[in-house]
């Protein structure tokens, strides 16, 4: 298994990576509480029924993953 390492070589704590994961859920579950739907509705239903908000929803929901995504490969110095 890799070491998670950051950038400048330190180890990165499971810790913080877990508190990361679990804000990110969070605020996943917030924005589908707040948007109406879940992000599976949202990009099925929605988005085949052309519904503008569902459009800008999953485009949200595409984005911030991206970001997380390579916000945590940075972090981690591309252990995760």
């Amino acid at each position: 298994m890799r070491s998670r390492t950051s950038r400048s070589g330190r180890p990165v704590p499971t810790s913080v990576l877990v508190l990361i994961l679990l804000a990110s859920g969070l605020l996943i579950g917030y924005g589908a509480r707040w948007m109406g739907g879940c992000t599976s509705g949202h990009g099925l239903c929605g988005v085949s029924a052309l519904a503008v908000g569902s459009v800008v929803a999953t485009a949200t929901f595409f984005s911030t993953a991206v970001a997380t995504t390579f916000l945590l490969h940075w972090l981690t110095g591309g252990a995760v």
